[in-house]
C-alpha cells in the first residue's frame, strides 16, 4: 500500500458544509442483499440491458468481495442472483482484456505501417530480454507494487521513451477505447454520454457526463454544479472516451459524499497535435467555459475548473487568461470579461513546457512513465517547433531508408509494402496525423537547436503568470505523484500560490496522473478508487482522507440502474448519437 501526503494552506476545505455539494438521485425501490448489507443494483427489469450486460457493469462499478452472490429485487417481487468475482488483473477481467487487447491490435495494424509495428516489436521483444525484469524488481520489491501493476508501468515507460506518439495515440484514441467502454458498462453508457456543442458553429466539442441518470433536476432549492474537465495526453493523446469511465465513477463518489446538490461533467474534446497546435485548445477551452455561462446560464460561482497533465496547463491557462494575463483577447473576444469559476483542480498539470525545465526533470525517477525527451517533443509539437512527431528507428525503419536509396523494382515494392499499414480499413489515427520521422536515437526526439519564444509564454507554460492575483472563491487544488519527473516543478509552483490545498501520492503509484493510471491497474479496490475519490472530495471542497489507508468506499450505483422503460424519444435520439459518435469512421 502506498502512502499519501496532504498539504493545507490558507481556508479551502475548512469543512464539508462549506465546500461544494452533490447529490445522487438513487431509487428507493430496489434492494440488494449481499452478505446481510444492502447497496443498490441494476434492477432486474430492465429491457435495455441484459442479465450478462448488468452483470459487467455492476461488477466494472462495484467494490465485492469474491464470489459475492447479488440478489436483486424489484418492485413486483421478482428477485434474481448474480455472482461477482473479483479482477483478474488490477481492474480488468478477462473479458476486459480480451477486449482491449482485440481492440487495440485491430486498430493499429489499421493506422501503423509495417515498418512502424516491426520497430514497436522489436524494441518491446528486446525490452523484455534485457530491462524488464529489472525495472520489475525494482518496482515490487522496493516499492511494493503487484506484479501487473509494475509490468504495465514498465512497459509504458519503455514505449514513452523510444515511441512515444504512434502507439499511445492509437491505444488511447475514441476508436480503441469506445469498444472497450461499452463493454465495461454493459452498453449503459448511452444513458449517461450525450454529445455537446459542435466545433463549426460553436467553436468546440464537449461531452455531458452525467453522474446518475436518475438525479433530479437542478431547481432553486438544490445547487447545480458543473465541473469542466479537460482531459491530458501531452496535447497529442487521449480522448474523452478513455476518460469516460473515470469520470463517471467520480461522479458517482460525489453522489456518495453528499445529496445536497446535482453535479455534472463536461468533459472537452479538443483538437490534437500535429493537426492542431497552440492556442486552438485554449480557444476551445475558454469557448466552452464561455458558453456554459452564456447560454447554459450556469452562474460561474457554480462551476469547477479540472484537468490533468496537459488538460491541467489548458485549465491553468484559462485562469490567467480570465484574470486578464497573457493571451486575455486571443480568439477574437476579450475572455477577461468572464468572470473566474469558483475552483479549479488540477491532477499532475504540466506547469511548465520550456525545454530547460524539462531537461532539468528529475531523470533520476525510474518509477514515472514519461521522459523529459517525449515530453519536449510534446511540447514543441504544441508550440509549432516539430511539424512531426517523431520516434526512434527500429530495425523496420532502417530497412525502409536503405531501400529507398536503391534504384531495383524489387525494392520499390518492399519499400511500398513496408510503408503502408498490413490491412487497408478505416483508421484510428488518420494518415496525416499519423506520419511521423524516425531518427537515430532518443536524445533526437526533440528539436535541441529551436529557441521559439512562444514556449516561454506564460499562455504556455502558465507558472510564470502572477498567481498571487488569481483569487477563486473556493481556491485551488492540486494532486500529484512524488516520483513524476514533473514533481518539482508543481511542487514549486504551489509554493507560490497564497490559498491552495494538495495531496502527493507517495511510493511506487505516485507517477504521473496516479488517479486515472491507478483506477485501472490498481491491485484492490480500495487503491483503484482512492484517487478517483481524492478528486470527487476536491470538486466538492470536502476535506481529504486523513491518511491513505482510510478504506475509500467505491460506488454502488451508477446511472444504468434503473427499471425505467426506454419510451422517451430524446433518449433514443441520445443513444444513436452515441453510435454514431463511437463508430464513426476517421478518414
Amino acid at each position: 500500500m502506498s502512502h499519501g501526503m496532504r498539504h493545507s494552506r490558507g481556508t479551502v476545505g475548512a469543512s464539508s458544509s462549506r465546500g461544494l455539494e452533490s447529490c445522487k438521485g438513487a431509487k428507493d425501490s430496489q434492494d440488494i442483499q449481499n452478505d446481510g448489507n444492502s447497496q443498490e443494483s441494476p434492477s432486474a427489469s430492465t429491457p435495455l440491458l441484459s442479465r450478462s450486460q448488468r452483470g459487467r457493469h455492476h461488477r466494472t462499478f462495484s467494490g465485492l468481495r469474491l464470489d459475492t452472490s447479488l440478489i436483486v429485487r424489484t418492485n413486483n417481487g421478482s428477485s434474481t442472483s448474480m455472482r461477482v468475482k473479483l479482477p483478474l488483473l488490477g481492474g480488468f477481467y478477462f473479458s476486459d482484456i480480451v477486449v482491449i487487447v482485440w481492440s487495440l491490435a485491430c486498430n493499429m495494424i489499421k493506422s501503423c505501417t509495417l515498418a512502424e509495428l516491426l520497430d514497436l516489436f522489436y524494441f518491446v521483444a528486446m525490452y523484455h530480454v534485457t530491462s524488464l525484469a529489472s525495472d520489475m524488481r525494482l518496482r515490487v520489491r522496493e516499492y511494493g507494487l503487484s506484479v501487473f501493476q509494475a509490468y504495465m508501468l514498465s512497459v509504458m515507460r519503455m514505449i514513452m521513451h523510444t515511441v512515444p506518439y504512434i502507439p499511445s495515440r492509437v491505444l488511447l484514441s475514441q476508436e480503441t477505447i469506445a469498444p472497450f467502454l461499452r463493454w465495461r458498462t454493459g452498453s449503459a453508457a448511452s444513458r449517461m454520454i450525450r454529445a455537446y456543442g459542435d466545433v463549426k458553429s460553436q467553436g468546440f466539442q464537449a461531452y455531458w457526463i452525467h453522474g446518475d441518470s436518475r438525479s433530479p433536476p437542478p431547481t432553486p432549492m438544490r445547487e447545480r454544479i458543473v465541473v469542466l474537465f479537460v482531459h491530458g495526453g501531452g496535447f497529442a493523446l487521449g480522448s474523452v472516451a478513455l476518460y469516460a469511465e473515470p469520470l463517471l465513477r467520480i461522479m458517482s463518489h460525489t453522489a456518495t459524499f453528499n445529496k445536497q446538490a446535482t453535479v455534472q461533467c463536461v468533459a472537452l474534446e479538443y483538437g490534437l497535435v500535429p493537426n492542431t497546435r497552440f492556442p486552438s485548445p485554449l480557444i476551445e477551452a475558454l469557448r466552452c467555459y464561455a458558453h456554459l455561462i452564456e447560454h447554459e446560464r450556469i452562474p460561474s460561482s457554480n462551476i469547477v475548473l479540472a484537468g490533468d497533465s496537459a488538460g491541467g496547463n489548458l485549465v491553468m491557462s484559462m485562469l490567467l487568461c480570465l484574470d486578464g494575463q497573457g493571451m486575455s483577447r486571443v480568439g477574437g473576444r476579450n475572455w477577461s470579461a468572464l468572470p473566474l469559476p469558483a475552483r479549479a483542480v488540477l491532477i499532475s498539470p504540466w506547469v511548465d513546457l520550456r525545454p530547460s525545465c524539462t531537461q532539468t526533470m528529475k531523470s533520476t525517477s525510474v518509477l514515472d512513465i514519461l521522459s523529459p525527451a517525449c515530453l519536449t517533443q510534446f511540447a514543441q509539437m504544441y508550440t509549432r517547433i516539430l511539424p512531426r512527431p517523431r520516434r526512434v528507428a527500429g530495425p523496420g525503419s532502417k530497412c525502409l531508408q536503405r531501400l529507398s536509396r536503391s534504384p531495383s523494382f524489387m525494392a520499390a515494392w518492399i519499400r511500398t509494402w513496408l510503408a503502408q499499414p498490413p490491412i487497408l480499413g478505416t483508421r484510428a489515427v488518420n494518415a496525416v496525423d499519423a506520419r511521423n520521422d524516425p531518427v537515430s536515437d532518443s536524445h533526437q526526439l526533440y528539436d535541441t537547436r529551436n529557441t521559439n519564444h512562444a514556449i516561454s509564454h506564460m499562455a504556455v507554460s502558465p507558472t510564470m503568470g502572477q498567481w498571487q492575483q488569481i483569487s477563486l472563491r473556493c481556491g485551488l487544488f492540486v494532486l500529484w505523484g512524488a516520483n513524476e519527473i514533473m514533481a518539482e516543478d508543481i511542487a514549486a509552483w504551489t509554493r507560490r500560490l497564497p490559498r491552495v490545498d494538495s495531496y502527493v501520492e507517495k511510493g511506487g503509484s505516485g507517477v504521473h496522473v496516479w488517479p486515472f493510471i491507478n483506477a485501472l491497474l490498481g491491485p484492490t479496490i480500495v487503491e483503484r478508487e482512492k484517487g478517483l475519490s481524492q478528486i470527487a472530495r476536491a470538486i466538492l471542497n470536502i476535506p481529504l482522507t486523513p491518511s491513505a489507508t482510510e478504506p475509500v468506499s467505491p460506488p454502488s450505483s451508477m446511472p444504468s440502474d434503473s427499471d425505467e422503460s426506454d419510451n422517451d424519444q430524446a433518449q433514443r435520439a441520445w443513444e444513436a448519437e452515441l453510435k454514431r459518435m463511437f463508430e464513426q469512421p476517421v478518414r
